[in-house]
């Protein structure tokens, strides 16, 4: 039964490790990557958290292995400057969102002043 265990928690091990491996890839090019896949990477990164939380509880009920445990601290480690990175790059998505946000709403105006009869870039005449 131990080694079903352990293949259970080296599941885990190895998708930390991926999301990890994914992150700094994701990392390197992130400015050129569409939005809606910067909005789903984040939602994969956040998954890292519940990734270690089952590897801690499978490590507190003492089925890990030893190996197992080496690699959890190691994790653990990563982890830490992975979760910087994450929110970096969560604030820098909710920065840009604000500024289209911010373009939007100010194109809608724009565009329900041309409506009322104005010209772009045109100053009103007066009456």
């Amino acid at each position: 039964m131990g080694d079903i265990c352990s293949l259970y928690y080296d599941k885990w091990i190895r998708a930390s490790y991926r999301l990890l491996d994914y992150l700094v890839e994701a990392a390197e090019v992130w400015d050129a990557l569409p939005d809606y896949r910067k909005e789903g990477k984040l939602v994969y990164f956040g998954q890292l958290v519940s990734y270690l939380a089952i590897l801690r509880t499978g490590e507190s009920t003492g089925k890990l292995t030893r190996a197992q445990i080496r690699k959890l601290r190691n994790l653990e480690r990563l982890a830490e400057k992975a979760q910087k990175l994450i929110g970096y790059l969560e604030a820098k998505e909710n920065e840009r969102r604000v500024k289209a946000e911010t373009g939007a709403a100010t194109s809608e105006t724009a565009a329900s002043g041309e409506e009322a009869g104005g010209k772009p870039g045109e100053p009103e005449a007066d009456s």
